[in-house]
């Protein structure tokens, strides 16, 4: 059987003691979606208690530095982190993107050598109301065009959910108007198709917040259920 790697990186909203003063005003944006990915660290935490697998999971708020994209890209730092020196900044890239970009990649490697090949499965929630994800979208699976096995992957999971639940509004791969983060791309590049197969998992915070369409624990069994892993 392939290995399953799951990871979740905006799993918080959770800031540092000794940052937190750069928040005293802005709670409300804090714990918005545009701090973290509510519902997504549950979700991803039933995935690892259903398959028996380790759950990788950020620690720390996307408006400190965004787990999800890659190393260089300037956008890894909100506006929350203006005035920090540039040794502030190294030390939190080395403590917090770089750690956990390495624990993932060691994981990856550990699982190929084991049992091949790997399924890394990355967790995430969209707020439907900013146009983080098409219209009238529940849930979205996207996988990398070129990458045959994947791609499989992908439409098998996709096939059996809109099987097992037809009135929610289920999306494979489609145009990302918020995008759709770095990481998976960048470990794409490391290791051998054949090897390593990633897919972006992201549902509508709806189902977490408001119980609509589904209720939350109702869209986890689905998610569970369907998921592929022969």
């Amino acid at each position: 059987m392939p290995t399953l790697v799951l990871s979740c990186e905006h799993a918080v909203c959770s800031v540092p003691e000794w940052y937190r003063e750069r928040f005293k005003d802005s709670q409300d944006v804090l714990t918005s979606h545009l701090g973290w990915d509510p519902g997504a660290l549950n979700l991803g935490q039933a995935f690892a208690m259903k398959f028996h697998s380790p759950l990788t999971h950020g620690e720390i708020t996307r408006l400190l530095i965004d787990l999800d994209l890659a190393p260089d890209n300037p956008r890894r730092f909100s506006e929350f982190v203006a005035g920090l020196s540039e040794d502030q900044l190294v030390r939190m890239q080395e403590r917090h993107l770089g750690a956990y970009h390495e624990t993932l990649r060691q994981r990856i490697k550990s699982g190929i050598h084991v049992s091949p090949p790997v399924v890394h499965l990355s967790v995430h929630t969209f707020s439907p109301e900013f146009g983080l994800a098409p219209p009238a979208t529940d849930i979205v699976v996207l996988s990398q065009g070129g990458r045959p096995n994947e791609v499989l992957l992908s439409g098998a999971w996709v096939a059996a959910l809109r099987s097992a639940a037809p009135d929610l509004a289920i999306s494979e791969n489609p145009p990302y108007p918020g995008g759709s983060g770095e990481l998976l791309q960048l470990l794409r590049q490391e290791f051998d198709p054949a090897h390593y197969l990633a897919l972006r998992l992201d549902v509508s915070q709806s189902f977490f917040l408001n119980g609509t369409p589904w209720r939350w624990d109702k869209l986890k069994k689905l998610l569970l259920a369907t998921f592929p892993r022969d």
